[in-house]
């Protein structure tokens, strides 16, 4: 699991854990001991119609049909949504999950040439996120949200939440989901609604999920173990479950859940991100590029942006080699500014450009 902010944001749980019975009391069951162990990854060869009891994951691209599953219950049914390359899609390829371990290498080496970095790295981390491109996968979630919040103000029956992995730092947790449903409600998506309790930490601080607001953190472990503890806090135990996730095996540890505890599950593998490949293959020299323009710009460039900021340097080397060289040396040796907004520099440069604006009124 990535170590670093902004991939633990787009990183998804790949761990199916156990649940104990001892946290689903409040619901009246009990989870079998045999399902501590791990799922075993033969369970990842049934992409289509995985079926265990009565329990089945399909695989679509389409949320008419997830729609139309829903609409016909008339149960209660908790609908449960991944975020990342479910929802939302991350438009850079340098921090996609799937490249954690080049990232990590990348931020590490760069962190050696630049302390400032390691030293404020929250600071930029939190800018990186809020900077960095992400894209709805499908403009139909918008409805698709509303059309299922309608029917559980309506109906009563259906309720909704996204659970999402995170690394279990508490600052972490309650910074990016704060971070991240102000993204979402920026392209329509809210989740709130369903559960209308505070922010919650479902055991110790910085070491258990977390729900504030209708998302739930799993941590890198299983979602399952998020939802055990979520669904004991709530006291809420639907008839069934409907869950949308990306992840084969997330959806897999959800219904062995299901199938421990006694509530239906129908889970649909959403294949959407594979229709969005990305622009650019993943690159060492493009990832340290694009921090080394985020410390100094304040803004994480997409892999498109940084594509063409680095062409013109290479056009500037063809033009004028010796004298673009000598620049780029001089710069490579300067360590980035600090990016303090309230250092003396900065308050002295304000309260210069004030008084010339005033000046400039009279």
């Amino acid at each position: 699991m990535n170590k670093k902010l902004w991939t633990f944001v787009s990183a998804v749980s790949v761990y199916a854990g156990a649940f104990s019975a001892s946290s689903m009391e409040d619901i009246k069951v009990e989870a079998d001991k045999s399902t501590e162990t791990n799922i075993i990854a033969s369970k990842l060869a049934a992409k289509k119609d995985y079926i265990f009891g009565k329990s089945v994951t399909n695989e679509t691209n389409s949320l008419k049909k997830i729609k139309q599953s829903i609409g016909e219950v008339n149960e209660k049914v908790l609908v449960i949504c991944d975020i990342d390359k479910t929802i939302v899609r991350q438009t850079n390829v340098s921090l996609a999950y799937e490249y954690d371990k080049e990232w990590n290498y990348i931020q590490d080496r760069f962190e050696k040439k630049y302390p400032s970095y390691e030293k404020d790295y929250d600071y930029y981390a939190e800018l990186a996120y809020k900077t960095a491109e992400e894209l709805l996968l499908d403009n139909g979630w918008v409805d698709f949200i509303k059309y299922i919040k309608e029917k559980g103000e309506k109906e009563k029956r259906v309720k909704i939440i996204a659970i999402t992995a995170i690394e279990n730092k508490k600052m972490y947790n309650e910074m990016l989901i704060d971070m991240r449903r102000e993204k979402l409600m920026k392209l329509g998506i809210d989740f709130s609604g369903s559960f209308d309790f505070p922010p919650k930490w479902f055991g110790k601080e910085e070491q258990s999920p977390y729900y504030d607001r209708g998302i739930l953190t799993s941590l890198p472990k299983s979602k399952s173990e998020a939802l055990a503890s979520f669904l004991k806090y709530a006291k809420y135990v639907p008839d069934k479950i409907v869950c949308i996730d990306d992840q084969i095996i997330n959806l897999i540890d959800l219904n062995e859940f299901c199938l421990h505890t006694g509530i239906k599950f129908m889970g649909y593998e959403y294949t959407k991100a594979k229709e969005f490949p990305y622009t650019f293959p993943f690159s060492y020299e493009r990832a340290f590029f694009q921090l080394k323009y985020l410390v100094k710009n304040k803004r994480f460039l997409t892999d498109a942006e940084a594509e063409e900021e680095m062409n013109q340097r290479n056009d500037e080397i063809q033009n004028d080699p010796e004298e673009y060289l000598r620049k780029l040396s001089d710069e490579e040796n300067q360590p980035p500014k600090e990016d303090n907004a309230n250092t003396i520099e900065d308050k002295q440069d304000a309260k210069t450009e004030s008084v010339n604006e005033e000046k400039g009124a009279e």
